[in-house]
């Protein structure tokens, strides 16, 4: 599991509960140290102090992605997951307004193809 913008560990705790293995981004120098902090006593998790939009998906065997994701980057982390990584399940909080319109461009798209 690869966990984009683990923030302070909240949902990354509960992810060590249900994976074998979590991967956790967070670029916040802070809060990096603060889910480091907190899942110390964990040998099934790395957490790396970097930013997702220049993570190698190559390196890493991602088969499930969670996030919790930043709306001003939504597009370009999605862009990236959909044409880097090979995960096969991607669950991902947005804002409102940004699920709004990737779910009005799927219905376009499904009336164009005749879906």
């Amino acid at each position: 599991m690869l966990e984009i913008g683990s923030g302070k560990g909240h949902f990354t705790n509960e992810l060590l509960k249900i994976s074998g293995f979590v991967t956790a981004i967070e670029i916040e120098d802070r809060l990096y140290k603060i889910t480091k902090n907190m899942t110390s006593t964990s040998d099934n998790i790395e957490v790396l102090n970097y930013d997702i939009l220049k993570f190698n998906f190559r390196k890493y065997d991602v088969q499930k992605i969670f996030g919790n994701i930043p709306f001003n980057i939504s597009t370009d982390i999605i862009k990236k997951i959909t044409f880097e990584s090979h995960s096969k399940y991607n669950y991902l909080i947005v804002e409102y307004g940004f699920a709004k319109r990737l779910l009005d461009m799927q219905r376009a798209f499904d009336d164009e193809c005749g879906i």
